[in-house]
């Protein structure tokens, strides 16, 4: 440098330079807090959805019990006290039933999980189809004669000709005709009472005129009631047939019996293959509830998400266990459905004086219920018909049990649904009369444990502001 000169090139070069290394330093750490701040903001948006799944997936809530005490609820949470980490399906249902009735403590629990933010949460599960079609017994209860008039009574197709019957069927008071019997006539007299079974339809006549039909195969009961009766019953056991001659009133009761008409359908789709979710709730603008009072719907999320720059999902799949067990139960003529009345898996046997209590109010009342135990499915369908009360168990389309009742109750042994220690679920399809009053007679509950299935959280969050 010469005397006298303030600034060199090679000074000159070295401040560009520097200025150039400064400036990429600034420019480079503005990029980097730009793609923190990025960053940071996404982990919080991420950490919202996942935190709600947390919190609802690995806590009881508090209080831990708000399914059974429905006290308000201070933190949601989904977990089983009694079987961690599964969630409880009561908790799922006490959550619906919440959502349904506006309790303003779950949406501020809700509204706080999700930070003010957007959310729509679901719960899928699996799905059950569970019926019975057809009812296994017809019951006719066919008076022949008014109470002073005496008449003619003709049981077969034409005239008395004898006609067939399931050989071994006929019983006199509860005592068969044997072969011994030969084709011996018996006088018949008032309180005796005949069953039989025939094998081709007959017809039940008074002094010409036809008062009912009875199909082959059904159980028919003959009670004779007048004093001044003159009937005879004739019995050939090696023939296998039956006739009946002279003139009486009685009654005749018909249980006819299609055990093979009867379809039971149990069956469910797997959680992972169900489209549609047992619950949904979303939460706009820190409310469930459009401006037209009702819930906000699926399209109303969409619609809201459409507005947000961001939408972070997430999504559990878990156990979760079932178990409902109600002892008693009312149902009145417009029930329609399916109803559970026991859903869980036996620790020990039942004991033999545990029944399931079916009482049918009406004149002609019936009632249809479908069991599964372990792998076996049966049907248990109870009726009234008059004086007549009676129940069967079906399976695969087999009369297995029969019980009979006594003015519209009938007892049945629970031994006799659930005979296994396994999987134990009791549900009622339908009904037809006027009441049904259903009591189990032993508390089932207390050897009665959840069942474990899965279920499918997902969640939506976003933010529309």
């Amino acid at each position: 440098m010469r005397r006298g000169q303030l600034l060199s090139i090679d000074a000159l070069l070295s401040l560009v330079i520097v200025v150039m290394v400064v400036g990429v330093v600034i420019n480079t750490n503005d990029m980097i807090k730009a793609e923190i701040t990025n960053l940071v903001e996404w982990y919080d948006r991420a950490n919202i959805a996942n935190n709600m799944l947390d919190i609802l997936t690995k806590s009881p809530g508090y209080p831990k019990d708000w399914d059974i005490t429905n006290t308000p609820i201070r933190v949601l949470g989904l977990v089983s006290p009694n079987y961690p980490p599964s969630l409880a399906y009561n908790k799922i249902l006490g959550l619906k039933e919440r959502i349904q009735d506006g309790d303003p403590s779950v949406i501020d629990s809700l509204r706080n999980l999700s930070s003010g933010k957007d959310f729509m949460f679901e719960i899928y599960l699996r799905k059950y189809s569970i019926s019975t079609s057809g009812f296994p017994i017809t019951g006719i209860y066919i008076i022949v004669g008014a109470p002073n008039n005496n008449v003619n009574f003709r049981l077969s197709d034409s005239g008395n000709s004898p006609f067939d019957v399931v050989c071994g069927s006929v019983t006199l008071n509860g005592e068969p005709l044997s072969s011994s019997a030969g084709n011996i006539l018996l006088d018949l007299t008032p309180g005796d009472v005949v069953e039989f079974i025939p094998l081709e339809t007959v017809y039940v006549y008074s002094r010409g005129s036809l008062l009912g039909t009875i199909p082959p195969n059904a159980v028919v009961t003959v009670e004779v009631i007048d004093v001044g009766s003159n009937l005879q019953l004739r019995y050939n056991a090696a023939t296998c047939q039956l006739q009946f001659t002279g003139i009486g009133r009685v009654y005749v009761q018909v249980k006819a019996y299609a055990p093979q008409d009867v379809n039971l359908t149990y069956d469910f789709t797997p959680v992972s293959n169900v489209t549609e979710p047992s619950l949904r709730i979303i939460m706009i603008n820190g409310t469930i509830y459009a401006p037209n009072g009702t819930l906000y719907t699926y399209n109303d999320a969409l619609s809201s998400m459409n507005n947000s720059q961001w939408v972070e999902v997430a999504e559990r799949s878990l156990s979760m266990v079932k178990k409902i067990y109600k002892s008693n139960l009312t149902l009145t003529s417009v029930f329609s459905g399916v109803e559970p009345i026991i859903i869980g898996k036996l620790k020990l046997e039942i004991p033999n004086y545990a029944y399931l209590n079916v009482t049918l109010i009406g004149t002609e009342a019936n009632a249809s219920f479908l069991a599964v135990n372990g792998d076996s499915v049966v049907g248990i369908f109870a009726y009234k018909s008059g004086n007549i009360t009676e129940a069967v168990i079906v399976e695969n389309g087999t009369i297995v049990k029969k019980y009979s009742g006594l003015k519209g109750n009938v007892m049945i042994p629970l031994k006799d649904i659930f005979p296994e220690v396994n999987i134990a679920e009791l549900y009622i399809t339908s009904f037809e009369g006027t009441e049904l009053f259903i009591n189990i007679t032993w508390n089932l509950g207390v050897i009665l444990e959840p069942r474990v299935e899965s279920c499918r959280l997902k969640l939506w969050v976003w933010d529309e502001k």
